[in-house]
């Protein structure tokens, strides 16, 4: 029987799922939350933070305690191409079995790319040229704390992305990068720095905009359907 261990960089990505399986109250940075499901599956999430060593550090820990058999990685993307548009979902898997699952819940299989720094327009654009999905900030460092190759633990590796802004569109980069706390893997937007942004480039306004009533629609799809997905394994 599957023993996935659930991921989820940020408590913005894992409060619907806290909060469906019980766990509210643990939602916060580096928290977890043990659940099963209702075939008998034993569940585990963890609040790991953005892409950083120390979020990685946290998912090793987690790993190293829980011994899972899956990794399954939830959380949002920016669009690469033009045909995926904010709240809808792509997956990468390894796992047959989980990529059956999502495909039944009507999510599709596609190529994800890495980015270590927050990719603009222009790089979603590139990256669409080359096939790729969608783009994320986490995978490649949780990946690599997610076991050894050349020992017996080496759990399978899903990610599950929801579109938050599509390919055209992106977070102003000064912007998302000064929300991440790459010391800590925490994310905090302040609107000190939204305003500061908006009067040095006040075009960025209207990016800003755009941004979130993208963010916003695709919020509402996740907190729906992860939960849901995540219930199905």
């Amino acid at each position: 029987m599957k023993r996935p261990l659930i991921v989820f960089p940020t408590t913005f990505e894992a409060g619907a799922a806290f909060g469906f399986f019980g766990g509210a109250l643990k939602c916060r940075l580096g928290g977890k939350c043990k659940f099963t499901l209702a075939n008998g599956t034993e569940c585990e999430a963890l609040v790991a933070g953005v892409g950083c060593e120390k979020s990685a550090s946290r998912v090793r820990e987690a790993a190293e305690s829980f011994c899972p058999t899956d990794i399954i990685l939830c959380g949002f993307a920016g669009a690469c191409g033009g045909g995926m548009e904010p709240g809808e979902f792509v997956f990468e898997s390894g796992s047959a079995d989980i990529a059956k699952a999502l495909s039944k819940r009507g999510m599709r299989a596609g190529k994800i790319a890495f980015s270590e720094t927050v990719a603009d327009a222009a790089e979603k654009e590139r990256l669409g040229k080359l096939g790729y999905d969608a783009v994320e900030m986490e995978s490649e460092f949780f990946k690599a704390a997610a076991g050894d190759e050349d020992g017996d633990f080496k759990p399978v590796f899903t990610q599950i992305r929801c579109i938050s802004d599509a390919a055209g569109t992106s977070l102003p980069a000064p912007l998302a990068e000064g929300a991440i706390d790459r010391a800590t893997g925490a994310l905090k937007l302040s609107p000190w720095t939204a305003i500061r942004e908006i009067l040095r480039n006040p075009p960025a306004a209207v990016s800003l905009a755009k941004f979130a009533r993208a963010a916003a629609r695709a919020k509402g799809e996740y907190d729906i359907k992860i939960p849901q997905a995540l219930s199905s394994l």
